[in-house]
């Protein structure tokens, strides 16, 4: 297969939302792994560094609405028609060569953009040609952020700053994993970097690139990197890749959340009476536990081989206690006799391997060599539909359970008899941001306003929002709103705000300490003059309403993620105010219903018993005079019961009897308010 095709093969079979959740050539480590990754991912044609700039430069700029310096986060917007590379460097932008031309970039590695990055001019100076390293603060001579450099140790937002000495430099935290990953990149596709200067990184960069993972935005950039040189950088697609090549090196990755415990295989399924219908398996550790990197391998247990990878994403949910489960489709999990399954961590380290009737050894991929454990529990060929082998027990790690069944089964939940036990991880950091806007419709402009979403429980007292026109402050509203719990502990309040500009206008939000955590803008950018965003930049979302637009119609954020920066702007489409939005997942893989609009007060504290329900809950609701509707969706952010609507009473009843086992979302609303709840439903 050609370079090319190969790439495009990739694209399609690579997850929308990539953290290194494909396994890329199974079974292979060292040499031999980087010698597949140079013939795959070498890029055939470079656009030549003047070209590959320009190209580079304009597409974030027509991607984000602004060019950014990677080392300090100073943002500039190019002029339209400009030379994009000329313009940016009259404006303090240069382009940074992750590998320095002086340490081997010569050739195509010059202009292969999957190194090169936009940067402040000063920052790149100061970096030159010197090794990545991680620097203690108290030997950095130049510390540089935003427009800004100083000799001493920042007081504020650290993180933010990158770190220079004479022979040293350090990125800011939020790129230190992209340039380890775009060094990986040219010293497997490349064979011109002084073995020296990347030894003397390699450490570092396999810890920066273990604890800052990819984002969304690092693979789309690598995604389209691939339509102008025909190949992705590997190491965004596969977290594995880096430690199977280099490793073992660097300190081991940080350990699992709680307890001391690991993900383990805690439910699966394979034979059934009839079409071996559901077939899958489920993997359950401590809950906020990311699974990007993770993989399933697949073995026969008559030949001994690997069949099937599947790779794992997501982020386990605290359904218990701490602990969360996830459950993965696995069709074609092959009928035993034995067969059998291993569990890979992000670093190809094979944390099970396990069989059911029979055990085996693997001939090959990443449990080569290694024997199987029996579960010593099967699934015959009659065994009902809709039934699974399962963990029971009580503990917080895989030892603590047993094997058992055919029993109901209860996939993406705990086990029916399986108590997990462990304290919950902590909170997330608190954290909010613009989530929907609506400004402009057919005929006189009906519910303006902007949502705030973030984590629950933050309490925006304190925080403002401030508009801009033509770069100056228009008006600023302060907030007075908690954000509520809509499930996996986040929210989202709806802000009322009456004659929002149908032009080009600036939006910032201004926590309680006046930092601006965020300036958008929508029909164009724009730089602030005054007020809290003086000197900033907006970021245009890129989308828009017009005199058309349906009065119930929005501008929101879609995507997966927990924060603002794994998600997209999209729109006009229908309004969900006060809401999390249709198609937005947040940290679980909860995706949140539609609603209509409603406003933005506390309705209260509801309260739900038993839950997990197994036939009948009571929901319980505080004392008020107004009407209530209450509301039951399932994970996919499907309405599947309405069970009030009118008079508020003290008590709804929740009948589960005919829904199946999972995670359900109750949904009470009021003109004043509105409260959401999670449920379980298990047999």
């Amino acid at each position: 297969m050609s370079r090319i095709l190969w790439a495009l093969a990739l694209l399609v079979a690579a997850p929308t939302f990539a953290q290194g959740g494909q396994v890329l050539y199974p079974g292979l480590t060292g040499t031999a792994l980087r010698d597949a990754v140079r013939a795959d991912f070498a890029p055939d044609q470079t656009l030549g560094y003047g070209p590959a700039r320009d190209a580079l430069f304009g597409w974030e700029q027509a991607q984000y609405g602004r060019l950014r310096g990677v080392y300090t986060g100073m943002e500039i917007v190019l002029t339209p028609g400009a030379d994009p590379s000329s313009d940016a460097f009259s404006k303090g932008i240069n382009t940074e060569h992750t590998v320095p031309r002086s340490m081997g970039s010569t050739g195509m590695a010059e202009s292969d953009m999957h190194h090169l990055f936009p940067t402040r001019v000063e920052a790149n100076s100061a970096r030159g040609n010197s090794p990545f390293a991680e620097i203690p603060d108290a030997e950095t001579s130049e510390w540089f952020r935003g427009t800004a450099s100083q000799s001493g140790i920042p007081s504020v937002a650290i993180d933010e700053w990158s770190e220079a000495t004479s022979d040293r430099f350090e990125p800011r935290e939020d790129h230190a994993g992209n340039a380890a990953r775009a060094v990986f990149y040219h010293a497997a596709v490349y064979t011109t970097m002084p073995t020296s200067f990347f030894e003397a990184q390699l450490d570092d960069l396999l810890r920066w690139h273990t604890e800052d993972v990819a984002d969304t935005a690092e693979a789309a950039r690598s995604a389209w990197i691939a339509t102008q040189q025909g190949t992705e950088n590997p190491f965004v697609l596969d977290s594995t890749l880096a430690r199977r090549i280099w490793g073992p090196a660097g300190p081991p990755p940080p350990p699992p959340p709680t307890g001391g415990s690991s993900v383990w295989i805690n439910e699966l399924h394979y034979d059934d009476a009839g079409g071996d219908d559901g077939e899958g398996v489920e993997v359950a550790g401590p809950a906020g536990t990311s699974l990007a990197g993770w993989s399933l391998a697949l073995y026969n247990g008559s030949t001994d081989e690997l069949y099937s990878t599947i790779a794992l994403s997501g982020t386990l949910a605290d359904q218990q206690n701490g602990f969360g489960t996830a459950w993965f489709a696995t069709p074609g999990l092959q009928n035993g006799s034995p067969d059998g399954l291993a569990l890979i961590d992000p670093e190809g380290a094979v944390i099970q391997f396990l069989s059911y009737e029979g055990t085996f050894t693997a001939a090959d991929g990443p449990a080569a060599g290694e024997t199987s454990v029996d579960i010593g529990v099967e699934e015959p060929g009659d065994t009902p539909e809709g039934q699974s082998l399962q963990l029971t027990g009580t503990g917080d790690a895989y030892a603590d359970f047993a094997w058992t069944g055919p029993l109901a089964g209860s996939p993406g939940q705990p086990n029916a008899g399986q108590t997990f036990e462990g304290a919950p991880p902590p909170p997330p950091a608190e954290t909010a941001w613009i989530n929907e806007i609506h400004y402009d419709n057919a005929g006189r402009d009906q519910n303006e306003g902007l949502e705030i979403a973030g984590t629950a429980g933050l309490d925006l007292g304190g925080w403002t929002l401030a508009g801009y026109v033509n770069g100056e402050l228009l008006k600023s509203v302060r907030l007075r709103a908690t954000i509520p719990d809509e499930g996996a502990g986040y929210g989202a309040v709806w802000l009322r705000i009456k004659n929002i500009p149908n032009r080009t206008l600036g939006i910032a939000l201004i926590d309680g300490e006046g930092t601006v955590v965020q300036f958008l803008s929508y029909e164009g950018a724009m730089t602030a003059t005054d007020g809290p965003a003086a000197g900033k930049t907006s970021v245009d979302i890129g989308v828009r309403e017009t005199n058309r637009t349906a009065e119930t119609e929005s501008l929101q954020l879609i995507g997966a993620g927990t924060g603002l920066a794994d998600f997209a702007w999209t729109g006009p489409v229908p309004q969900s105010q006060g809401v999390l939005n249709d198609g937005q997942t947040i940290a679980t893989g909860l995706v949140a219903p539609v609603a209509a609009p409603i406003a933005t007060l506390d309705l209260g504290t509801a309260h739900i018993a038993p839950n997990p329900i197994r036939d009948r809950a009571a929901l319980s609701l505080p004392a008020t005079d107004e009407p209530v509707r209450v509301e039951l969706y399932d994970a996919l952010g499907r309405r599947v019961a309405l069970l009030h609507d009118g008079a508020a009473p003290r008590e709804v009843e929740v009948d589960a009897r005919s829904l199946a086992p999972g995670l359900y979302i109750v949904r009470i609303a009021s003109a004043t308010g509105a409260q959401a709840l999670r449920v379980t439903v298990a047999r």
